[in-house]
C-alpha cells in the first residue's frame, strides 16, 4: 500500500466542478475509456523497472512505498526505455520533492484557482500569478467530474491574460506557482490511476480566440521557459493532450502545412481544433470528458 497522502484512507475530497455532474445518453455514447492498464505496462515493460528499482534504492531519498512501480513506470515511458535517463529524471525529482515538501499534503480539495488563503511556498507562488494578470477564470483547473470523465482538464483562455502584468511576477514565483499547478495535477492522475488501474493525464484546453501580437511579452515568455526547464523531468507522463481552439487563421494555416514535418511525438500531443463548428473536433475532446462538463465555447452545453 503505497503511503502517499493523496492515497490514504479518507482522502479522496469531496471537488466541487464547474457543470453538471449529470451524464446525458450522449456523454456515454461519446466516451470511451482508452487508457492503458497499468498491469498490461508493468508486465511489459518489467525488466526495466525491476533494473530501475534496484539502482534507484540506493538513493537516500528513496522510499519503496511511495517510489512504487507505478511511478518508475512514468520515468520509463517518458524518458522510451532509457534506464540512465529515466535514472537521472527520478534522482532529480526526488531532490525537487523534498525541497518544495510536496510529499506531505493533499492538496486536491481546492484547485489552484480557487486559492483563497495559501499556505506555503508553491501555492503562494500561484497566488502571484492570480494577483498579475491572471483571472481566475483564465487558467482553471477541474478535477475528474464522475466516474466516466478521468482527465484532469486544464482550461486557458489567453485572450483573459495580462501578459504584461505577468511579467512582474518574480522568477522564484514563477517556479513555485508552476508546481503547485503540476503538483495538483500529478496528485489527481496519479489518485486516479491507482484506483481505476489506468494510466491517467491531464488534458490541456487552449482558447486562443481573439489574440493579436501586441499580446506578447517578451519577459513572461522567457520567465515561463525558464521555469518550465526546472519541472521538466519531475512530473513525467502529465499530459497526454494539448488542445489548441478557435485560433485564428493566421495560426491555424502554418500547423496545417507544419503538421506532416513533426516528430510523431509532437503531433500526437498537440492538435489545433475548432471544435464550437466543427463535429470531429468536438469529439476528439469528448473523448475525454462528457458533453455536459464541456464550455460552451467549445462546442459544450456548460456555461462554465
Amino acid at each position: 500500500m503505497t503511503t502517499w497522502a493523496w492515497m490514504q484512507q479518507g482522502a479522496k475530497p469531496s471537488v466541487k466542478n464547474n457543470g453538471s455532474n449529470n451524464e446525458s445518453n450522449e456523454d456515454k455514447d461519446i466516451m470511451d475509456d482508452n487508457r492503458p492498464l497499468i498491469s498490461d505496462l508493468l508486465t511489459e515493460h518489467r525488466e526495466r523497472i525491476d533494473e530501475f528499482q534496484t539502482q534507484l534504492s540506493k538513493d537516500d531519498l528513496y522510499d519503496k512505498d511511495k517510489h512504487d512501480d507505478l511511478w518508475m513506470l512514468r520515468f520509463l515511458l517518458s524518458h522510451k526505455k532509457d534506464l540512465d535517463k529515466a535514472l537521472s529524471a527520478a534522482k532529480e525529482t526526488l531532490q525537487f520533492r523534498k525541497k518544495y515538501n510536496l510529499d506531505d499534503k493533499d492538496i486536491r480539495s481546492v484547485p489552484p484557482q480557487d486559492i483563497k488563503e495559501p499556505d506555503g511556498v508553491t501555492s503562494r507562488g500561484f497566488q502571484c500569478f492570480l494577483n498579475n494578470g491572471v483571472p481566475r477564470d483564465a487558467v482553471r483547473l477541474v478535477a475528474p467530474a464522475n466516474e466516466k470523465s478521468h482527465a484532469v482538464v486544464v482550461y486557458f483562455s489567453i485572450k483573459d491574460i495580462d501578459t504584461h502584468k505577468l511579467a512582474e511576477v518574480k522568477q522564484e514565483d514563477w517556479v513555485a506557482g508552476m508546481v503547485y499547478a503540476n503538483e495538483w495535477q500529478f496528485q489527481w492522475n496519479d489518485y486516479t490511476s491507482r484506483t481505476t488501474g489506468r494510466l491517467t493525464k491531464s488534458i490541456h484546453i487552449i482558447d486562443v480566440s481573439d489574440i493579436n501580437l501586441s499580446m506578447r511579452d517578451s519577459t513572461t515568455q522567457e520567465k515561463y521557459a525558464k521555469a518550465g526547464k526546472e519541472l521538466q523531468n519531475c512530473y513525467p507522463q502529465g499530459v497526454e493532450s494539448y488542445f489548441v481552439c478557435n485560433a485564428p487563421f493566421w495560426i491555424q494555416g502554418p500547423w496545417k502545412l507544419l503538421k506532416p514535418l513533426l516528430p510523431v511525438r509532437v503531433v500526437s500531443k498537440l492538435d489545433f481544433l475548432n471544435p464550437k463548428e466543427n463535429e470531429p473536433d468536438r469529439d476528439q475532446i469528448l473523448r475525454f470528458l462528457p458533453s455536459s462538463q464541456l464550455p460552451t465555447q467549445f462546442g459544450g452545453v456548460s456555461a462554465h
